[in-house]
């Protein structure tokens, strides 16, 4: 009997649970709502038969001598290891043109950078929107954006964030939105693969791209639990200080238990809570908040981490105004 002609995007939903759970059936119960094994092993069985993915699971590992200190490459894992590291984690930038001012989390990040001159800046994913390759239909009549558009945003962008610190190394762990340029030529221009220009990573040759960076004792990926209790529920689940984005929270989330203190950081946005790219929330509230996050690894453990917060139009950092005007508010009726 034929297989089901699964999305891709499915697809390697299952294979990067796998990959992190170690086997499918716990991969499977890994989502909500839980999904059923026989799904998930098909999807999986997908991935290395049409996608020519290797296998990841544990027991593949075991029956190949896995070595826990030496462990296999994996073109979804990178591992970096700088015991004594400052690193700028920002994410969710969501850029769409060069038309499209920067916001105030960005100026902050660019005044930032400078003053605490970090070893890594750090992509913690979405720094494109990608809107037009999603699957999503659009809202309304909004203007339609050019895949061109945004990387030329993008590129612009990350050349002035690069040209703050010159020297420090460059990490972009991909999300979901950042996927969407390949997995829509994989899905409807498969037969382009290898030429120049159809490959994500490569618009951005002065980034090293992974899905997953184990730096020191912290692993970051750009999701992983969702959710208002997202920070707690990665460090907790993964056994391991956790920096993750997509949720545009911004958080330093501790927990303790016998192996000593984690943190459950997530990065917050880079974008603005009113730009159109979201105006599927239409008027809704949720934990959003503008900002990016300071990372301080001594002996290759991490200190408490550092985040520069957007709260009434001033970005805060180490208690100084950094980026933007106070804004007074006034009671009705009164004059300023």
């Amino acid at each position: 009997m034929a297989q089901p002609a699964y999305k891709w995007t499915d697809i390697e939903a299952v294979y990067t649970a796998v990959a992190i759970h170690g086997n499918v059936t716990a991969a499977a119960r890994s989502f909500n709502p839980p999904m059923s094994n026989k799904t998930a092993a098909n999807q999986y069985e997908a991935a290395l038969s049409r996608f020519h993915k290797p296998d990841v699971r544990k027991m593949h590992r075991q029956a190949v001598a896995y070595d826990p200190d030496n462990p296999p490459e994996c073109e979804l894992t990178e591992r970096v290891r700088h015991p004594n590291a400052t690193v700028v984690a920002f994410s969710d930038a969501h850029w769409t043109s060069l038309h499209q001012p920067r916001s105030l989390a960005h100026e902050a990040l660019l005044r930032a950078i400078p003053a605490i001159k970090p070893d890594i800046i750090l992509s913690v994913g979405d720094l494109v929107d990608m809107g037009e390759p999603s699957r999503h239909d659009p809202i309304g009549w909004n203007r339609r954006i050019k895949v061109k558009d945004e990387l030329e945003a993008a590129k612009q962008h990350l050349d002035d964030i690069m040209g703050c610190a010159p020297k420090a190394l460059r990490w972009w762990v991909r999300g979901n939105h950042d996927d969407r340029f390949d997995k829509y030529l994989a899905l409807n221009a498969a037969m382009f693969e290898g030429v120049e220009g159809f490959d994500f990573a490569g618009q951005f040759p002065d980034w090293q791209m992974c899905h997953r960076l184990d730096l020191n004792d912290s692993v970051v990926m750009h999701r992983f639990h969702g959710g208002i209790h997202a920070g707690y529920n990665n460090t907790t689940k993964s056994g391991v200080n956790f920096i993750s984005g997509d949720s545009h929270a911004l958080q330093s989330v501790p927990t303790v238990d016998m192996r000593g203190r984690r943190w459950g950081v997530q990065c917050g946005m880079l974008a603005e809570l009113t730009w159109p790219c979201f105006g599927y929330m239409q008027g809704n509230t949720r934990l959003w908040t503008p900002g990016f996050a300071v990372l301080t690894y001594r002996n290759g453990e991490l200190m408490p981490p550092e985040l520069c917060e957007v709260i009434s139009g001033v970005a805060w950092f180490r208690g100084q105004e950094i980026a933007g005007k106070h804004r007074v508010r006034v009671q009705a009726g009164r004059a300023s």
